[in-house]
């Protein structure tokens, strides 16, 4: 398909109107659309953002904006902006396409999405995820915000540890600081992880702690015991998670 779009943009789009519903169709108009980019950007950007179908056009806006991220960031920015408001599950790689024949397709399509906003995480981090906040604290847990906070974790914890630091809302503190407790655990970083677990609201501190300490204790009895002993709690929850430290 590639080969023939560059060769001859026109009669990839006569193949493109001609083929039935379904993958294949889908793979001539994303080539077609890809070629019209490089020719004409202001049109291509048009037609993304006339796109009903929410998976398609979050798709052609995501490729508009990586086509941006390196000469002209803050549009790219806005586009990402953009394609969340037409299709707040734009990075939800469970997303399933049905065509009229009755085919269907799942995930792929969500690909050139994720590299956009890997890259938008590369640019400028904190307002990715100021972008990405959920209107409501509760569907943080479920949302871009989540999945990107661990991407950017992911990439350089020390700025997202600064960050969650910064955080003053307990809406956003406390997921986001769960996110990098899991990352530092992941990296049996099990000190510094639980200073940041002893940050946390008491009913989240308490629940997540046996847990926590039950795969400290798998893989640092000796320093998971020191802790224990030391640790600022209460000597009820203190023999409760003794007990969990001896249990298998």
């Amino acid at each position: 398909i590639k080969t023939v779009g560059e060769s001859d943009p026109e009669v990839l789009h006569r193949i493109a109107e001609l083929t039935p519903a379904g993958e294949m169709k889908r793979k001539f108009e994303a080539a077609v659309f890809a070629s019209l980019l490089k020719s004409d950007p202001e049109e291509a950007m048009k037609q993304a953002f006339e796109t009903k179908a929410p998976v398609i056009a979050t798709e052609r806006i995501a490729t508009v904006g990586l086509s941006l991220v390196s000469t002209d960031p803050d549009k790219a920015f806005e586009l990402a902006k953009t394609m969340f408001e037409k299709n707040p599950d734009a990075l939800n790689l469970m997303t399933t396409i049905r065509y009229e024949n009755g085919s269907s397709r799942s995930g792929e399509d969500n690909e050139t999405s994720n590299r956009l906003m890997t890259s938008l995480l590369a640019e400028n981090p904190e307002r990715v995820m100021a972008m990405v906040l959920p209107a409501k604290a509760e569907d943080i847990g479920q949302s871009a915000f989540r999945q990107l906070a661990g991407t950017w974790a992911a990439q350089d914890l020390e700025g997202y540890a600064h960050w969650v630091n910064g955080q003053t809302d307990p809406a956003i503190r406390e997921p986001a600081a769960v996110t990098l407790i899991n990352r530092l655990q992941n990296e049996e970083n099990y000190s510094e992880a639980v200073e940041w677990m002893m940050s946390l609201q008491q009913p989240s501190r308490d629940s997540q702690l046996p847990y926590f300490l039950r795969q400290w204790n798998r893989n640092s009895p000796e320093e998971a015991r020191l802790w224990l002993e030391s640790a600022d709690l209460p000597e009820d929850l203190k023999q409760k998670l003794g007990k969990a430290l001896k249990s298998p």
